[in-house]
């Protein structure tokens, strides 16, 4: 199958065949009057062709006076079957003989059922008895309910009767008729409507199967795929009657309106649908850009459906969905010859080459009707959507299958990655608390000696280490609970005007720099306080690291109904606006930090704890005129950070 698509000329070759079927597509008329139907024997069934003459009244307004009066009715072959693209009428004429053998009542079924206006005139003596039809007329106003367009007739005994039917239709005009014992056309009808409505009954369940799975799998293929079959169990339905017999209260512009859908719809969808399989976006932009102007087109042509204009879109539409097939099949093949394919689209190539050849005799059949069987083009249109299901039934089943072994391989990983986390956060904690412990000794006994013998330089030095030394472990851990996912957090109102005027605090005494905390304004946020510690903490080190001695550093709190605004700005060398981005990412430093001690983790640390929070930090900075940094967080948490993760304090 797949030489087929990437042999061009074979493709070429059987357009052309078809082309020759239909040459001398010529209406061949018949200038001798047809004879007569008669009804003989013990048949169910008398179709009419054969037995017609046609007459076109291009533009709709003649009456049963004019026609009878005409001699401009032309006699059709056996063998002819009428489709027509019109906004006039179209009308037949036949008569039949009823033989004394066979009883009077029978009924006339006239085809196809999405015909909008149908007249039936039958003679009666000097006049004729009007019967209106059509899908114009819901199915439940009808003397007769049907999925074809049905008149009871009783006919005299060997006396002919003149019938003359008058079609119109915003859809295609197709007439098919025959007359019908009345208890055989029951019959037929009841199982043929059964049948159909099985049929798209499956059809419409796997619509809803394929979008679920789409949806549910991000698959933007499958979700075309089921907007694709959609557009046929629309077109089908209604064009088969099947609709009507459903929903006899619907009237016909609806009913057109949804055959619109299914008809334009169709070239939409597959176009969607092979754009995602595809991957047009990135393998062929081009090609991608001329789908979607299809795609569009088609979705546009929507506007024409109630108008007259609709029948003008119906053949290039055929002709579109052809094209894109071929088209469609041909990137595929491409795809596959360069190694880039998926076993989805082996699948997608086997399940539409078929559909390519029902597309080739479909538009054959609508361009040259009379050499197309129309009956054997729609038996072959359903064992091809039965095809295409099978097939895109099993892709479906082994996507499922390999998500599933992908998902129980995912889960494996997690949970060894969860372990390697709870290990690493485990002997953080315990470095981080084995490292506390002989800082708070340390600390003590510097305090024991300031007492005793006052404040001196050396115990100041002491006690800077001991903090930076303390501030590290702070940082480790809390690096190590940002990296776990599942981290929870301890919520509760935190005073960041206290938090703030506390840090500012245990730093006076130690800095080199003047420290200026205007925390006046209440500022009270929702956040885990041993975190926002961590934040507030490293941005005054990194401050009071790179600011001269004698420089200055300021903190200011801004409260608001929104949220608190929180600014740390230095007079220090400043931040080149190139890595004005890059000083939040884990372990980056500023080539202006050189011989500076740091792990490049305080500002990642900064940022990360902001984000947590629903906050946000924005750096303001120019070489040699200092830097600011502004830290905005909310007055509530966002529902995603105040979720079932968090823990309320």
């Amino acid at each position: 199958m797949l030489a087929l698509v990437n042999h061009r000329p074979t493709l070429l070759a059987l357009l052309l065949l078809i082309a020759l079927l239909g040459g001398g597509f010529g209406d061949a008329m018949a200038a001798a009057p047809p004879p007569p139907l008669h009804l003989t024997g013990d048949a169910d069934r008398f179709g009419l062709r054969g037995h017609l003459a046609i007459l076109k009244d291009a533009d709709g307004d003649l009456g049963i006076g004019d026609v009878v009066r005409s001699d401009a009715f032309q006699t059709r072959p056996p063998d002819a079957m009428e489709r027509n693209y019109t906004n006039g009428a179209i009308w037949y004429r036949f008569g039949v003989l009823r033989g004394s053998a066979l009883p009077a009542d029978w009924v006339l079924a006239i085809g196809e059922p999405f015909i909008d206006d149908i007249r039936v005139y039958v003679s009666r003596g000097e006049g004729f008895d009007e019967h209106q039809l059509g899908r114009r007329i819901p199915n439940g106003q009808l003397p007769m309910a049907a999925r074809h367009h049905v008149v009871e007739l009783a006919l005299a005994e060997s006396v002919p009767t003149t019938i003359y039917v008058r079609l119109a239709s915003h859809d295609e005009i197709q007439f098919e008729a025959a007359l019908w014992r009345p208890h055989a056309l029951m019959f037929v009808e009841v199982r043929t409507s059964t049948l159909l409505g099985m049929f798209f009954a499956a059809l419409t369940f796997v619509v809803l199967i394929y979008l679920l799975f789409g949806i549910a799998l991000r698959d933007r293929p499958m979700v075309g795929y089921s907007f694709y079959i959609a557009t046929f169990v629309l077109f089908g339905s209604s064009h088969t009657g099947i609709m009507a017999i459903l929903f006899p209260s619907w009237e016909g512009p609806f009913i057109n309106l949804l055959t619109g859908i299914g008809v334009l719809g169709n070239v939409a969808a597959l176009t969607f649908m092979w754009d995602g399989v595809l991957n047009l976006r990135k393998s062929y932009p081009a090609v991608h850009r001329i789908y979607m102007l299809v795609c569009a087109a088609a979705v546009i042509s929507f506007l024409a459906i109630p108008t007259s204009w609709y029948i003008l879109f119906v053949k290039p539409t055929f002709v579109a969905t052809m094209l894109v097939t071929v088209a469609s099949l041909w990137l595929a093949g491409a795809h596959l010859r360069a190694g880039r394919g998926t076993y989805l689209i082996k699948y997608y190539i086997a399940a539409f080459i078929p559909f390519l050849l029902f597309s080739i005799a479909h538009a054959a059949e609508a361009f040259f009707p009379s050499r197309i069987d129309i009956l054997l083009v729609r038996q072959f249109g359903t064992l091809t959507m039965l095809a295409h299901i099978i097939i895109l039934s099993v892709a479906l089943a082994h996507r499922i299958a390999r998500i599933q072994r992908e998902r129980v391989r995912a889960d494996t990983e997690l949970l060894a990655s969860r372990s390697a986390i709870r290990e690493h956060r485990n002997f953080v904690s315990m470095l981080s608390h084995q490292i506390r412990n002989p800082l708070g000794i340390i600390t003590a006994v510097v305090e024991v000696m300031d007492r005793r013998q006052g404040p001196s330089k050396d115990t100041a030095t002491i006690r800077r280490a001991a903090r930076r030394m303390r501030d590290l472990a702070d940082d480790l851990l809390a690096d190590s609970r940002l990296e776990e996912m599942a981290v929870a957090m301890t919520v509760q109102p935190v005073d960041l005007a206290a938090l703030l005027n506390r840090l500012c605090e245990e730093r006076r005494d130690t800095a080199p720099q003047r420290l200026e905390c205007h925390c006046r304004d209440v500022a009270i946020v929702p956040g885990d306080p041993t975190l926002l510690g961590v934040l507030f903490a490293n941005l005054l080190d990194n401050a009071l690291k790179y600011s001269a001695p004698g420089g200055s550093i300021r903190v200011t709190v801004t409260g608001g109904h929104r949220g608190t605004v929180v600014a740390v700005s230095d007079d220090g060398p400043g931040i080149p606006a190139s890595e004005s981005e890059r000083v939040f990412e884990k372990y980056y430093r500023s080539s202006l930090t050189s011989g500076q001690p740091g792990t490049g983790l305080g500002l990642f640390l900064v940022r990360q704890i902001a984000e947590r929070h629903g906050g946000s930090v924005s750096l303001r900075s120019a070489p040699g005129e200092g830097a600011e940094f502004t830290v905005r967080l909310p007055a509530r948490l966002p529902e995603a950070v105040a979720g079932p993760a968090l823990v309320p304090g």
